[in-house]
């Protein structure tokens, strides 16, 4: 093929920047708790070809994260793995609660409330204890913990910290999509 072709139609090629050049517009509405769903309907509507997942993506990866980054397995291995392991009642209230929850993220006090427990501690052992037996089930290299140095974070193996939460709000959960994706599969909590 000539140069000059091939340079016109590099200059013709659509933009990737895509949904980069949304990016204030995007944080101006989660600031105001539109969902990531909600943001993408909002630009469809304004012309905007993406998808909540699209927009979610593209703040991942534009956010650095201090942690080590995990590889996610697909929801045929967690639907594999769910199965393997045992769920006490209670993990299983606060599974149900985190998968239920906006935007699958909950707060270890709102998964307190849901196992019932008085204290987010109480929950947040509880869930790891989940994590760390979905995680071995599913033999993934687990995040390091933040607040605990040279500790891994169990929770890891459901889901990672909300890295849009502000600096007062309470810890945020969110569920790996694949986890979320094995669970409605298996057609847990639907009823």
């Amino acid at each position: 093929m000539e140069p000059s072709k091939i340079l016109k139609d590099a200059e013709t090629a659509p933009d990737k920047r895509g949904l980069e050049v949304h990016r204030e517009a995007v944080l101006i509405l989660r600031q105001k708790d539109y969902s990531w769903r909600e943001i993408a309907g909002f630009l469809t509507e304004r012309g905007v070809q993406t998808d909540h997942t699209k927009v979610y993506r593209m703040f991942n990866k534009a956010k650095k994260r201090k942690t080590k980054m995990i590889t996610i397995p697909v929801a045929a291995e967690y639907k594999r793995a769910l199965s393997e392991i045992e769920i006490n009642d209670y993990q299983r209230a606060m599974l149900r609660a985190h998968f239920e929850a906006p935007n699958r993220t909950i707060t270890y006090t709102q998964l307190a409330a849901a196992g019932g427990y008085a204290t987010h501690q109480s929950a947040d052992a509880n869930y790891g204890r989940l994590g760390f037996n979905l995680g071995n089930a599913l033999g993934i290299e687990f995040a390091d913990s933040e607040d605990r140095p040279g500790e891994k974070f169990y929770s890891s193996a459901i889901g990672m910290k909300n890295a849009y939460a502000t600096k007062d709000d309470h810890f945020q959960l969110v569920m790996h999509h694949e986890l979320a994706k094995a669970v409605s599969e298996l057609g847990w909590f639907t009823e």
